[in-house]
């Protein structure tokens, strides 16, 4: 699977980067969020901490996915920022029931 970062936006504001991507995986189911997310920080020299996956669409037939992303400056701002739910899907925080 390859990645090719199409667009950064900076948000100074929220204190994290805005990453928009394509993932090639032809031939290959849709990647897991977890092979995403260390193929991205790598991609990026980033932390894989500080990485939220928002989406990953992919497109029958097509064998891409468009990946969209956080990357935080640091770990208060992402806790302080994102919805509990996606600090879960990413691994991030567990939550007691």
């Amino acid at each position: 699977m390859e990645i090719e970062i199409k667009e950064i936006k900076e948000n100074v504001l929220l204190q994290r980067k805005e990453i928009y991507a394509v993932a090639d995986h032809r031939g290959e189911p849709t990647p897991s969020r977890e092979s995403v997310r260390s193929l991205l920080a790598a991609k990026l020299n980033a932390d894989k901490e500080l990485l939220i996956l928002i989406s990953i669409k992919s497109h029958f037939g097509m064998g891409q996915s468009i990946i969209e992303a956080h990357l935080y400056e640091n770990r208060e701002a992402m806790i302080e920022i994102e919805p509990l739910y996606r600090l879960q899907r990413n691994k991030l925080i567990e939550l007691s029931q």
